[in-house]
């Protein structure tokens, strides 16, 4: 008995989901949680660094899938603007000290070039990606804090 309960309730609720989507219902409307595969893993600077040199021109990262499926890496000021950065690139042959040690699994080290830093500031790097997370077409967009660094 309880587990014709179980399986009723069940087809109720698929069917009220049904019910309640836009589009026709022979569509599946529902959200179906579509997960990022790899996001990046800032290695210089060393996440809560603060003496980044005003003048540097890039970060690195390390990064366990094509460079060719990243999507958004992002620098923000605190107080400021944010600006989309990219594209991933080859690193450079000496990365600045301290830097984070890459770990197995965590890929390939790229460079990225930065825009003009001013001194004296915070700024954050964010990894943003947008999903399809439905056969409806429906997309969510996620930010993933990857670190922060003040500048000297």
């Amino acid at each position: 008995m309880r587990s014709s309960l179980v399986k009723l309730t069940g087809v109720a609720c698929f069917a009220a989901t049904l019910a309640s989507c836009s589009v026709s219902p022979s569509s599946v409307c529902f959200g179906v949680p579509v997960t990022q595969g790899a996001v990046p893993q800032l290695i210089y600077p060393t996440p809560g660094y603060n003496n980044v040199p005003d003048n540097a021109t890039f970060i690195v990262v390390a990064y366990p899938a094509n460079a060719s499926l990243a999507q958004t890496i992002t620098l923000s000021q605190k107080g400021g603007s944010t600006v989309a950065l990219g594209p991933m690139g080859a690193a450079p042959p000496v990365i600045p000290k301290p830097h984070a040690q890459t770990l197995p699994g965590q890929g390939t080290l790229f460079g990225v070039t930065l825009p003009t830093l001013a001194a004296h500031s915070v700024y954050s790097v964010n990894y943003r990606y947008t999903n399809t997370a439905t056969v409806c077409g429906q997309t969510t967009t996620t930010s993933v804090l990857m670190g922060v660094f003040r500048t000297q």
